[in-house]
């Protein structure tokens, strides 16, 4: 997916372009996202393992996972 959208999108960006996409968290986390504001954000991770995934995959919402390598020097960039 993120190839043929030519990239990572936040959540709030995908739901604009209309994209068929399926969100990580729950109901609570999404709205708090959105209520804060950072659904506006793509979310990274810094970690090789995350306790979130960990629920998630236990609960059955991720059947595998897959970590992508991203260069953290993307956080400076001016979108």
């Amino acid at each position: 997916m993120i190839r043929e959208l030519g990239g990572l999108y936040s959540r709030a960006k995908l739901t604009e372009m209309g994209a068929e996409f399926h969100p990580g968290g729950n109901d609570w986390s999404r709205l708090a996202d959105k209520t804060s504001g950072m659904d506006r954000y793509v979310h990274l991770c810094f970690c090789d393992t995350h306790p979130m995934e960990f629920i998630a995959g236990q609960e059955g919402r991720i059947k595998q996972t897959v970590w992508l390598r991203i260069n953290p020097a993307v956080m400076v960039l001016e979108n």
